[in-house]
């Protein structure tokens, strides 16, 4: 533990700046890097304090302290880099051709298209995908057929510790991994790759593909699986959105 008046730092600066302040988003960065942080549901949990004054729980935690700025300019083209916007290559509009990713997409199926044609052309042997479980409950997903991405297309509106399955799954055969990631997701992966702990190194390389996702909703799983039961009435749940609009509004299909 720290000394009085010393600021908390690694595992303990994350039990008291992040999970009581009630800012973690559950993406699981600092889970399967030691025995000490879990997932239990939808919630991070240390299982107990470690000694360590600093580590890669903290480092990789996307609530820690970064510079974006700089970040920006280790992993981008700065020539790609507009300030309004970020860094980007191009503007699209998109929706997948085949009609089987869109019937089972939450919406055009862009990214379910995108993360089979890299699976069907070897960019990654490895592809993390989150699929439910009981009561709608997500659950990261390692596959390695392209096929088996129709079966979890659609979107999740529960936090999915992606990343804990990310620090499982590249310390072991997969060579080029790739996975869909919301921004604190992404932001983790970004401070994984640029401030890489010596023993990461190689399994932080196996990183290949990161599509990233917008997020405007992580839902409570234990409120949300009371209310879907409520609403729906003992009725199949098919599927679930949350549009864009001025209510807060979410749409249940049976």
């Amino acid at each position: 533990m720290a000394e009085k008046g010393q600021q908390k730092m690694g595992q303990d600066w994350i039990r008291h700046n992040v999970i009581a302040q009630d800012l973690c988003t559950g993406c699981g960065a600092c889970v399967n890097l030691c025995p000490y942080q879990k997932i239990h549901r939808d919630q991070t949990v240390n299982l107990h304090l470690c000694d360590r004054k600093d580590g890669r729980c903290r480092n990789y935690c996307p609530r820690s302290p970064v510079d974006l700025d700089a970040l920006r300019r280790k992993i981008f083209d700065p020539a790609d880099i507009v300030p309004e916007l970020g860094p980007f290559k191009g503007l699209y509009m998109t929706r997948a051709s085949d009609d089987k990713i869109r019937s089972a997409a939450q919406h055009g199926g862009t990214v379910s298209a995108l993360m089979k044609l890299a699976l069907e052309e070897g960019f990654v042997d490895t592809a993390l995908l989150s699929e439910h479980r009981e009561n709608h409950l997500p659950h990261s997903h390692s596959i390695d057929s392209a096929e088996s991405v129709v079966s979890r297309a659609g979107s999740s509106f529960v936090v999915s510790p992606t990343l804990a399955s990310f620090n499982a799954v590249s310390k072991g055969a997969a060579q080029k991994i790739g996975l869909v990631a919301t921004p604190c997701q992404a932001l983790a992966l970004a401070k994984m790759q640029v401030n890489t702990w010596p023993e990461d190194t190689k399994r932080i390389k196996k990183l290949s593909l990161v599509i990233g996702l917008f997020c405007g909703w992580a839902l409570s799983w234990k409120k949300l699986q009371h209310l879907l039961a409520e609403e729906s009435k003992g009725k199949k749940i098919k599927g679930m959105d949350i549009p864009p609009s001025g209510h807060a509004c979410l749409e249940l299909y049976t």
